[in-house]
């Protein structure tokens, strides 16, 4: 009797229909799922998981590109995705709480197969400086530049990686910088909207985010999760997760000489 049992689940799971492990509509928990539960996840800590980073799909990102394995269907170049889950945002504006603002951060990339050489290169290093050629013309550094931030998002404020790299760096990390220090409150006091903008050069097409205040956070339960999110961050290693700098995102480096216009 007891064996009989023990077979039944195992003949009921059995008999379930084809569509068993069917999937959801992206983004939605069926009501019969429990929300705010880790069970069985108790054992991950924050430390062995990876952040999701916020991403603005290039022309030649991966996940935007038909045939390559990263592909996530209908992702198209300048509409805003989550590099974990595969979540697409949209190509509109999307409000953020900034609760870190890293220094900035110097990788050497392969030349011949865009590998990560030295993750770690130094602030001041050669490598990390514009030089001139013997023709007189400027080289970008051997080393690609990186801003990381970590943002809250969504009505979840979901806690997010931002990193920006090239022309990037002097269209939205800059700026969102300067965003942040124009007030003397704390860094996860405000409200900042990422609107997408199609840039273009002799060079090519690419997308990045421009920054704009929006205002003070108004609700006192967000800004408590906002400064407990910061809590978090403030000491907890983050590995940001280096894209190559042949992603499309534009210039390779935050080059001054380079020209760049704004697709209204």
């Amino acid at each position: 009797m007891a064996k009989k049992e023990q077979e039944a689940p195992t003949q009921a799971l059995a008999a379930q229909s084809e569509n068993a492990l069917a999937v959801a509509e992206p983004g939605q928990i069926p009501s019969f799922i429990p929300t705010g539960s880790i069970e069985g996840a108790e054992n991950i800590s924050p430390d062995d998981a990876r952040i999701p980073r916020l991403v603005l799909a290039q022309p030649m990102t991966p996940q935007a590109t038909k045939g390559d394995p990263l592909y996530i269907e209908s992702l198209t170049a300048g509409v805003s995705f989550n590099d974990l889950t595969g979540e697409i945002y949209g190509d509109g504006p999307i409000d953020i709480i900034v609760v870190r603002a890293d220094n900035p951060r110097y990788v050497e990339f392969s030349d011949v197969d865009r590998s990560v050489i030295d993750p770690n290169v130094k602030f001041g290093d050669p490598r990390t400086q514009f030089t001139t050629n013997e023709k007189g013309e400027r080289v970008r550094p051997v080393a690609t530049t990186f801003f990381d931030f970590i943002i809250l998002m969504g009505s979840k404020l979901e806690p997010l990686a931002l990193s920006f790299k090239g022309s990037a760096i002097k269209l939205s990390a800059r700026p969102l910088n300067g965003l942040i220090k124009a007030k003397a409150v704390p860094v996860y006091a405000q409200i900042y909207r990422l609107i997408p903008k199609m840039m273009k050069n002799d060079k090519g097409t690419w997308y990045v985010y421009l920054p704009k205040q929006v205002g003070m956070i108004g609700n006192e339960a967000t800004f408590h999760r906002a400064q407990e999110a910061f809590a978090i961050f403030k000491i907890k290693k983050v590995d940001f997760d280096a894209a190559p700098p042949t992603d499309g995102s534009g210039p390779d480096a935050e080059d001054p000489a380079a020209d760049a216009q704004t697709e209204m």
